[in-house]
């Protein structure tokens, strides 16, 4: 019995993972990403008053761990601000590396007004957006509320393969877009004996 809670435990992580984990798993001796496939970014910051007493930690966030170690020439970033309405703030392919200095000069600008974080609007455009695929995901949300009243119920779903990082007054949800669809195929083909 354990066994197989073991197996099917393991073809749930594979096809969850299995095209995730080669592509950002391999790190160069430099320390950054050595992938070859281009892959879309999606940032939706909350663009709501919120934002105003953690602006320099989101920024800084956003420029560690997404512009400076997760982008490269090829991929496509598409950022928005997600306020009362989504707002988008940049969307390119990346051609340069002197691009990702404009992109930081974007986020020092980020709007902090609004009572509300569109964060369903801007999910739903960035499905029309996403050239790549393999997306990578990241909306931050600028209170440490939960992020499932700020979803709509047509992105509540994002909740379950998501990965959720919290830091003083604000958190980021990394979501897996479209991943359902890998689950439910890697679960028919377990249980079909392929």
């Amino acid at each position: 019995m354990k066994a197989i809670i073991i197996a099917k435990s393991a073809v749930f992580l594979l096809a969850v993972f299995g095209g995730i984990l080669p592509v950002f798993g391999v790190e160069s001796q430099t320390g950054r990403d050595a992938r070859s496939i281009p892959i879309t970014i999606n940032v939706i910051i909350d663009g709501s008053a919120d934002l105003s007493g953690v602006m320099v930690e989101v920024r800084s966030w956003i420029s560690d761990n997404i512009i400076d170690s997760l982008l490269q020439n090829g991929d496509t970033l598409n950022m928005w601000s997600a306020g009362n309405k989504s707002r988008v703030l940049y969307s390119a392919t990346l051609t340069n590396e002197n691009e990702k200095e404009n992109i930081k000069r974007i986020l020092t600008s980020l709007p902090a007004q609004g009572e509300t974080a569109d964060f369903s609007g801007a999910l739903t455009e960035s499905k029309t957006r996403s050239i790549s695929k393999i997306n990578y995901t990241a909306l931050i949300k600028a209170s440490p509320a939960a992020f499932s009243p700020a979803l709509s119920r047509d992105s509540a779903d994002l909740m379950r393969f998501s990965r959720i990082e919290e830091f003083r007054g604000w958190r980021v949800m990394v979501v897996g877009m479209d991943i359902a669809s890998r689950v439910r195929q890697a679960v028919s083909a377990y249980l079909s004996g392929a």
